[in-house]
């Protein structure tokens, strides 16, 4: 699994380009993502197969082990 391209580092955060636009972020710049008090930037990616106003971001990688669990709200920041 770690040779997949949700693998790849850097790790990025994936999103509908409306959900995009309403952060006011494009494809490949980066955001600050706030969840239960840990903090992380990330580089979007705009992914059609993420619905609007949903996030997602892989778990289980270096990097996003700060982040709380997998279902759970998650603050967006422009960085």
């Amino acid at each position: 699994l770690q040779q997949t391209k949700d693998a790849c580092w850097p790790c990025s955060i994936c999103m509908s380009k409306a959900t995009a636009e309403r952060y006011g972020v494009g494809h490949g710049e980066e955001v600050w993502i706030n969840q239960g008090g840990d903090k992380l930037k990330l580089i979007v990616n705009i992914d059609s197969n993420v619905p609007d106003l949903c996030a997602r971001v892989p778990s289980g990688l270096a990097g996003t082990e700060c982040l709380g669990g997998q279902f759970t709200e998650m603050k967006i920041e422009r960085a």
